[in-house]
């Protein structure tokens, strides 16, 4: 199991997904052992976290574009 850095490559089997730093407190992505449907977004302690349809990722990233658009001040 590894853990991939969307920024390097690995031949391991991926289990998480690294897409920030740990300072911001949501920071990576997880699968859920034996579940195929969703994937889990955690915290850097991985103690909170929410659940994502597989189903709704390409409107999550959609929804998280528009909030850069509208929220992110440039």
């Amino acid at each position: 199991m590894a853990t991939l850095n969307v920024r390097n490559t690995t031949d391991d089997e991926i289990t998480h997904i690294q897409f920030g730093s740990f300072h911001n407190g949501c920071s990576g992505i997880m699968t859920l052992s034996g579940n195929t449907d969703e994937i889990a977004i955690y915290d850097k302690e991985e103690k909170n976290g929410c659940y994502i349809r597989i189903d709704d990722i390409d409107n999550l990233i959609l929804a998280l574009q528009k909030a850069k658009e509208l929220w992110g001040g440039k």
